[in-house]
């Protein structure tokens, strides 16, 4: 699950000189945008740098 979450939130929100950025929020419904920011949220608060996260309602 690290794994996917780490790809993710590359993909969908870093930049790098090396790669091209893909911004998928302006296709997404509301609900996919609250994951969206709570996948990019784990990624930087939790998964990639060790720390506790956020609080996320449901599953």
């Amino acid at each position: 699950m690290n794994f996917i979450i780490l790809l993710y939130a590359r993909a969908a929100k870093t930049s790098s000189d090396e790669r091209q950025q893909y911004d998928p929020r302006a296709s997404l419904t509301p609900e996919e945008l609250v994951v969206h920011q709570e996948l990019c949220d784990l990624r930087d608060a939790a998964v990639a740098h060790y720390g506790t996260g956020g609080s996320y309602v449901g599953n």
